[in-house]
């Protein structure tokens, strides 16, 4: 007999209040809330760096978010080069964890993201009997820069050496004066020295959990031409919260054709791109609506230089998610021209809201974004074939509306969490 009512536990890497930035932190908050509303009880578990200003906070923090339980746990990073290893494998937090899951007694654990908590997350799930699910929301577990790009930005295919992987962690700890002056047989030798072993325990903490959810297809068939068992991957695309959707107002031709931006103001998102190709697009009825916010502020200053004073670019900073439709209802594209594999979820909520998307056509976009179906497509990083996209909806807006049209439904949050719960159900039947 299928149980009435199921623990679950959320772990993900950061969490609201303190971080605001990220689909996986939203995700994760929705999905709780649409579980915890069918009737079942859930706890989201996080982590959070100690530092100086904190006094270097050690434990167990309870509160609520959105009135749900929130567990922080809060630890000091490790010093160089033990944290070169507790990145992918840290034990430290095993008795957090044991009181966490002695307190709570989870049915299922559900592993959003567990950078921070270490792929030795999945093995103390596994050691503990605990049926686990992995949504995967970026490449941590193949890439310790997570994004799979190469230090000069090109798309990476998987690691090749763990030197490799080791001289890209060097640069996750930010430590580019080093690296930079360093020759790549060293980062081989040291990391055969310190048995850097990275991939082998990844492969072995992924394989532990029970399901893995890859929200492409692309993804999977990454995982697993760089030698991971994806027996237990599941592809299933994520839903999203619409709540906020509204009766779109707009019409098209618009006044102005207005294309979006709706994200991160980082390099990886691509939006020097899209500014450098609409200036040289000279068209009056073209308008970029910006929206983001960034902790680089080398990067943003860089980005209101290319702008030169264009009146056409606006910088309109951030919004709260409530605010979600009436912002898409005041574009008429949305672009995402991301350098990575990216799978950013503001492209289902321009679907909710009919906009279609030009994004660049990098595997894991291409899946999600049709050309000449609900988008368009351009060549990763080729500027000019962006501006030639622009240049050609400006002159003829007609092409927008027919994309707008081919739009199909997205999958709602509800939908989603109701796929979940489903699987939980098979896993803690299994478990018995």
């Amino acid at each position: 007999m299928k149980p009435v009512n199921m623990k679950i536990l959320y772990f993900v890497h950061q969490f609201f209040p303190h971080h605001f930035t990220g689909g996986t932190e939203r995700y994760t908050l929705e999905i709780a809330k649409a579980v915890a509303k069918a009737g079942h009880d859930v706890q989201i578990v996080t982590y959070q760096y100690s530092d100086k200003a904190q006094k270097l906070r050690k434990g167990i923090y309870d509160f609520q978010y959105e009135s749900l339980p929130v567990r922080e746990i809060y630890f000091s990073p490790p010093f160089l080069p033990r944290r070169l290893k507790t990145e992918y494998r840290n034990y430290s937090l095993v008795p957090y964890l044991k009181r966490t899951i002695e307190g709570f007694e989870p049915d299922v654990a559900h592993v959003m993201h567990c950078l921070n908590f270490s792929g030795y997350l999945l093995k103390f799930l596994s050691a503990e009997w605990i049926p686990t699910v992995v949504t995967l929301t970026d490449y941590w577990f193949l890439c310790p820069r997570i994004q799979l790009l190469t230090p000069n930005g090109e798309i990476c295919s998987g690691p090749s050496t763990m030197g490799d992987c080791l001289k890209c962690a060097f640069r996750r700890l930010n430590l580019y004066p080093i690296i930079e002056k360093t020759p790549d047989f060293f980062f081989d030798w040291i990391a055969k020295t310190i048995n850097y072993d990275r991939i082998a325990f990844m492969k072995s903490a992924l394989e532990s959990a029970n399901i893995v959810i890859a929200p492409t297809r692309f993804s999977k068939e990454i995982f697993k031409r760089n030698g991971f068992s994806t027996e237990n991957f599941l592809v299933s695309a994520y839903g999203i919260d619409t709540s906020w959707r509204i009766n779109k107002k707009s019409t098209y031709p618009s006044e102005k054709i207005r294309i979006g931006y709706i994200g991160a103001l980082v390099r990886q998102k691509g939006v020097h791109i899209l500014i450098d190709a609409l200036r040289g697009v000279e068209s009056e009825n073209l308008e970029l609506l910006i929206y983001g916010r960034t902790h680089d502020k080398i990067y943003y200053d860089y980005l209101v230089k290319l702008a030169a004073e264009d009146r056409r670019i606006k910088f309109l900073g951030t919004f709260h998610i409530e605010k979600m439709g009436e912002v898409l209802s005041e574009m008429d594209a949305l672009c995402v021209p991301s350098v990575w594999n990216d799978y950013p979820l503001v492209i289902y909520s321009s679907f909710a809201m009919k906009v279609p998307v030009i994004a660049s056509d990098i595997a894991s976009l291409k899946e999600i974004v049709i050309s000449d179906a609900n988008g368009l497509v351009f060549e990763r990083g080729n500027i000019g074939h962006l501006r030639r996209i622009l240049k050609s909806v400006s002159e003829e807006p007609s092409i927008l509306a027919a994309l707008s049209r081919n739009i199909k439904k997205v999958k709602t949050i509800e939908e989603n969490a109701d796929e979940l719960i489903r699987i939980y159900e098979s896993l803690t039947d299994s478990a018995k």
